[in-house]
């Protein structure tokens, strides 16, 4: 190869180099400018199109969208309020101011026997009995729901299908209803005329005592279960009854019990012949005079209640 050839092409790949280097560059400058241009164009139209109506087809679909997501987050957040509601009710009062805020209460069939069982034996029994609960369990196959609601100051459970068809229901009486709510339930032990105490009230162990004497059947009306009755064995003061006052059907038992917080007093709603049995047994026990008698015209019992 002469000379001359070589200086020609070393000329030909320099000339080959400058010109890529100049494309390249050219391509960078470029693109910087159209991104400037573009941006540009972009704050342009913001401030053009600011006070323009927001219309057409694709600004409609995807307002609908944000629209319905909006929508779904608030009925989640709902539920998740609603579901943490229900498991913190763990007493009757705290379930009739969860159904008067919400109106209507609807529960899964499990989420409600969770809260019965959540609930005190003598308040879960105004609802509906634990042997009567076990035999809709049973009888019942179809109950998925339970419907809370009220109706002229009585607070009726519905239990439903999957249909919501009504399978079974269940009313607390408006009395039930006031006494929680009045604050009946959980008020100090008194010792006023008027209130729980005006007999002299019963020391623990008579009690228990007239507990264990009563037939199955007397005891089946005061809704105290095994665990309740074991777990006030060391911390019952004294048993007071109201025989003056009843509340629907049923007669009030009051225990006061110590504990960590001080005193606190359990009222527990009877049915009223039970309780009578009850108190008869107590005050034999406790030396006092019956209010119970045969009635010499052979019509059962009269009731003579202390003064």
């Amino acid at each position: 190869m002469s000379v001359r050839t070589l200086i020609v092409d070393q000329w030909y790949r320099l000339a080959f180099s400058v010109l890529v280097a100049g494309i390249t560059v050219a391509a960078v400058v470029l693109e910087f400018r159209i991104n400037y241009v573009e941006r540009s164009i972009g704050r342009y139209l913001t401030w053009h199109n600011a006070g323009r109506q927001e219309a057409g087809q694709i600004w409609e679909t995807v307002s609908l969208s944000e629209e319905v997501q909006q929508q779904l987050d608030e009925l989640v957040a709902d539920r998740r309020a609603q579901v943490s509601l229900d498991e913190q009710v763990d007493d009757l009062v705290q379930l009739i101011q969860m159904a008067r805020e919400r109106e209507q209460v609807l529960l899964s069939r499990d989420r409600f026997l969770e809260i019965y069982n959540r609930m005190p034996s003598y308040q879960s029994a105004l609802i509906i009995e634990p042997l009567q609960l076990l035999e809709l369990i049973g009888s019942l196959e179809g109950w998925q729901r339970t419907l809370i609601e009220f109706e002229g100051g009585d607070m009726l459970f519905f239990l439903v299908d999957g249909t919501n068809s009504v399978l079974q229901e269940r009313r607390l009486d408006a009395d039930y209803v006031t006494f929680y709510m009045s604050g009946a339930g959980s008020r100090p032990f008194g010792r006023d005329r008027d209130d729980i105490s005006a007999a002299e009230p019963y020391p623990p162990d008579v009690f228990y005592d007239a507990w264990a004497g009563l037939p199955g059947e007397q005891r089946s009306g005061i809704p105290l279960s095994n665990d309740e009755l074991i777990a006030w064995r060391y911390r019952l003061l004294r048993v007071g009854v109201n025989l003056r006052n009843l509340v629907g059907e049923r007669t009030e038992i009051a225990f006061e019990l110590s504990g960590d917080q001080g005193l606190t007093t359990v009222r527990v709603l009877g049915r009223s012949l039970a309780v009578l049995h009850l108190v008869d047994e107590m005050n034999r026990r406790a030396g006092r005079p019956p209010i119970a008698t045969d009635d010499p015209e052979g019509g059962g019992f009269i009731f003579t209640l202390p003064l």
